[in-house]
């Protein structure tokens, strides 16, 4: 007989369910990670196109070339804080329901995803990066390979990461108080991501290199050792696979040197499909350059498994499970029996323990509440909390269907929110802006006042829309004066 559940899922305070920190972004970027340029190279302040290129197998046999272009603006060249910052958008947009529109954003919600603390230097960095992503020229020949056709598209010209983005902000007294805005990945990335023409990457994992080379090797190694055990790659080659082409790139010593610095970072590394268990550099044989060498672990995917706990954390973890077990089944004799004080069988507990390792602390305690409702209705009274197991699978199912509209309210409330906060801040400095072109306006001279209501009054008498003897004349030239007085601030 089918039950109807108890409303809400009754959540614990001593479990969190401990969820890995994946993140899908679009494949087709990950595969060029050498778009990319390390942020700390000196080199970096003297901008250039950059070109990446790579050979792959046809389906009929033939070899061809693929060619990224990497373009620049004034702002700089894409590098690595960038892609840090790209993949906190792919994380926003994935929070914000995986939507094809625009996506609404806070800085500050941005700066903490990123583990950055706020401040005016943050907020300059972050701003920088993200106009990065919007102006930057990418150009792919044979490159790119969209999902939807199913085919490597022969070329795809000035293609931006991010086609759209507004960003506004409000200051008082000078200092940033409040920003806010929009961002749009392009319509080829959309619609990849929207497929599943992804990679998943761990985000935590990313943040927390110090050296740019350590993230680019990274990066590289995550995508080329998902089907492998092992890799071998000479550092001059893998200096042409990541882009690399600063002086201390130049010379073998010198790569000998960045390598070593980067590779310390790497060991014991968890990646997407396991973990790097060795990771050296050594000479090749022919005695001419270094080889980087790679063994990747057999282990569960690093995204769906906690790290290894030491003695001591397992002892404390194992007396945490035992103590959320106890309650579990305390909860269940209060529900069922009315009794507070029972004293748990270690058969119970053992029950409990298992249920509260399979489902979580909430769902555990869900159950025991959703097996109450149900078994009044056939007036079934298990006296052991063995008894009330049977009601598990349903129970996790109609938890996790309410855990997900809340959740899905929880999204709604927030997206508007946002979007509230973005229409207030717009009205605001709107706003300003009037005042100002009020202020603007009464400072001209009369001579300046005269001019710019002869060319205002023109073009409305030219629209053939408004005759000069209607009342609202003079309202509506007042208005297209201060909108040019606007328009020449803006500019």
């Amino acid at each position: 007989m089918e039950t109807t559940p108890p409303s809400k899922p009754q959540e614990g305070n001593k479990k969190k369910e401990i969820t890995p920190d994946l993140i899908r972004p679009e494949l087709n970027i990950e595969k060029w990670a050498g778009m990319w340029r390390p942020a700390h190279d000196p080199t970096t302040a003297t901008a250039r196109v950059r070109i990446l290129e790579r050979e792959y197998p046809a389906k009929d046999g033939t070899r061809h070339k693929a060619k990224v272009e990497i373009g620049f603006s004034h702002l700089g060249e894409l590098t690595t804080e960038d892609q840090k910052t790209y993949y906190a958008l792919v994380k926003q947009w994935e929070i914000s329901g995986h939507s094809p529109r625009q996506v609404f954003f806070s800085m500050r919600g941005l700066a903490r995803i990123l583990h950055k603390k706020w401040g005016t230097n943050v907020i300059d960095t972050i701003t920088a990066s993200l106009r990065r992503l919007r102006a930057t020229p990418i150009t792919w020949e044979n490159a790119y390979f969209d999902a939807g056709s199913r085919e490597t598209l022969e070329q795809v010209d000035t293609l931006n990461i991010v086609s759209e983005l507004k960003i506004v902000r409000r200051k008082v007294d000078g200092r940033v108080t409040k920003e806010a805005g929009y961002f749009r990945f392009n319509d080829f990335t959309i619609r990849n991501l929207l497929i599943n023409h992804t990679k998943p990457v761990l985000f935590e994992t990313i943040l927390g290199f110090r050296t740019d080379l350590a993230q680019l090797l990274y990066t590289n190694l995550d995508l080329i050792m998902a089907d492998k055990r092992t890799y071998e790659r000479r550092t001059r080659d893998l200096c042409e696979d990541l882009g690399l082409r600063g002086s201390e790139f130049a010379r073998v010593y010198e790569r000998k040197r960045s390598f070593t610095r980067a590779i310390a970072e790497l060991r014991g590394v968890m990646l997407t499909t396991g973990m790097i268990t060795a990771i050296e550099i050594e000479r090749t044989r022919d005695n001419t350059d270094y080889k980087l060498t790679v063994k990747k672990g057999s282990r569960v995917s690093a995204g769906l498994r906690e790290k290894p706990l030491f003695v001591g954390e397992k002892a404390q973890a194992s007396v945490e499970g035992d103590a959320a077990a106890r309650e579990i089944v305390l909860h269940f004799h209060k529900v069922f029996h009315g009794v507070d004080n029972a004293n748990p069988q270690s058969k119970e507990v053992a029950q409990a323990t298992a249920l509260v390792a399979q489902h979580g602390f909430g769902c555990a305690k869900y159950i025991v509440d959703y097996a109450h409702t149900a078994a009044a209705e056939t007036k079934y009274r298990p006296q052991t909390f063995g008894g009330i197991l049977q009601y598990a699978p349903r129970a996790a199912s109609a938890y996790g269907d309410i855990r997900r509209r809340e959740q899905a309210t929880t999204k709604f409330h927030a997206d508007a929110k946002a979007r509230r906060d973005f229409e207030a801040l717009n009205a605001d400095i709107a706003a300003k802006r009037h005042a100002q072109a009020e202020a603007r306006l009464q400072a001209l001279s009369p001579e300046e006042q005269h001019s710019l209501r002869t060319t205002v009054r023109t073009e409305l008498l030219h629209s053939h829309w408004l005759n000069e003897s209607s009342p609202l004349f003079q309202q509506v030239l007042h208005r297209g004066m201060i909108a040019e007085i606007i328009r020449e601030m803006g500019e």
